[in-house]
């Protein structure tokens, strides 16, 4: 049993997190929280606040009634995975209340509370969970996100066979992409209203099947922005090709979010409301892969969100293998655009929360997790989180006009998202 296991059934008395889990049948966790707490500090006296907060829950951070609002970076080793590797925990925490936690393991987002102290993504509670996961909670996505259509891509005169994980296609990476490396931490730190953590990993020639040695970074930076009351998470995908030969690359983050703050007791998503920035979509099969065409919403239609539009439930027109929402909106068809656009708003008018998005990259994946399903280690059932995935086209490898995922030697590329949490809004 992981460390992070028994944190959670009260076999350690180093838990200083709060879980969503209920404890020993309290039906208050904070209640608890400050009944085993503050004698275990006493008891504890001598023992440096790094150890105390080693048997962590990933779920949710300390409340803040029971410490002092500071910004920091700290990390702390949480377990090992199935092949041994140490697993880290990142907590970035600011000054405002507001905090996000990361792993090192696919380099994901853990959890993201705002100034109101309410965690609004979904979260597991153990590395093991993460490890069995198949819906990519939270992950840095890579080296290509999304589909390649029958796990091939040819560049110059040369074809590539890729891991295929889904049927035939290569998704979101393949079987082993990304989301399942344990990435280094280069650095972390704090400044007034800001912390950060940067990470990194290395995906050698032929990884997945994919060609040439690639480095990818990406940095994790929550900020405050007190002008407008803002709680800001930044993520920047960073690639360097070390090869001799042209590769693809294409990142994106697979963060699920449930504004309401009550995914945990089981709340879907269809009480949010959706706006988005464009009503042009990808064409797709079947199988998701896109068929080439770029098509237009027709006005007031079930993808037509240029106006703020309640998302209610799955679309009738969609009652195939989405069964929801899971579409690529394009905002740029040429790709050539660098500057960071707003792409979407989402609003939950009950908890009086508001996510924004913003993003250089060309489209977006909404996706309201159709495929989520829950089991003995995964709580969430279909429909209680929704993705919104900034990237370069799906199948870009196989459609010559959509813009271009092709890494050349030596060239370094970024791909920067940005989500915006307003409380009480």
């Amino acid at each position: 049993m992981s460390k992070i296991s028994k944190a959670l059934e009260k076999k350690s008395d180093y838990l200083q997190y709060g879980t969503w889990l209920p404890l020993k049948g309290m039906r208050n966790p904070k209640e608890f929280l400050r009944q085993l707490v503050c004698p275990v500090d006493r008891r504890l006296k001598a023992h440096s606040s790094a150890l105390r907060h080693k048997m962590t829950s990933l779920s949710t951070a300390l409340p803040s009634n029971q410490q002092k609002n500071t910004t920091f970076a700290k990390k702390v080793t949480v377990d090992k995975t199935k092949e041994g590797q140490s697993v880290d925990l990142v907590e970035l925490s600011l000054d405002c209340g507001s905090k996000a936690a990361f792993l090192t393991y696919g380099a994901r987002i853990v959890s993201l509370c705002g100034a109101d102290g309410h965690n609004v993504t979904l979260s597991l509670d153990t590395l093991a969970a993460y490890e069995s996961d198949k819906s990519y909670q939270g992950a840095s996505i890579g080296r290509v996100c999304n589909r390649i259509k029958d796990g091939q891509l040819t560049i110059g005169k040369k074809t590539y066979q890729l891991s295929q994980n889904e049927g035939t296609t290569c998704t979101h990476g393949g079987l082993n992409g990304f989301d399942k490396h344990v990435w280094k931490i280069e650095s972390l730190g704090e400044e007034t209203h800001k912390a950060y953590v940067l990470m990194s990993t290395f995906s050698p020639n032929g990884d997945q099947g994919f060609p040439g040695d690639v480095k990818a970074t990406v940095k994790y930076e929550l900020e405050w922005v007190a002008d407008i009351a803002c709680t800001v998470l930044n993520i920047t995908y960073g690639v360097e090709s070390q090869a001799d030969f042209p590769t693809v690359v294409n990142l994106t983050n697979h963060v699920y979010w449930n504004l309401s703050g009550k995914q945990n007791q089981g709340e879907n998503i269809w009480s949010h409301t959706l706006r988005l920035g464009t009503k042009e979509y990808l064409e797709t099969d079947a199988k998701l892969l896109p068929t080439g065409r770029i098509l237009q919403a027709e006005p007031q239609s079930y993808l037509d969100f240029t106006e703020e539009r309640l998302l209610k439930g799955p679309p009738k027109e969609e009652t195939g293998i989405r069964n929801g929402y899971d579409h690529f909106f394009v905002f740029d068809k040429t790709g050539t655009k660098t500057i960071m656009n707003w792409m979407s708003t989402v609003r939950h008018a009950e908890s009086k929360r508001t996510l924004q998005l913003y993003s250089d990259q060309p489209g977006v994946q909404f996706y309201t997790g159709t495929f989520l399903q829950a089991s003995t280690m995964f709580p969430f059932h279909q429909y209680q989180g929704f993705c919104l995935e900034p990237s370069g086209f799906i199948d870009a490898v196989h459609h010559s006009n959509f813009p271009s995922i092709l890494l050349n030697p030596k060239e370094t590329k970024t791909q920067k998202i940005q989500f915006q949490l307003f409380c009480n809004s």
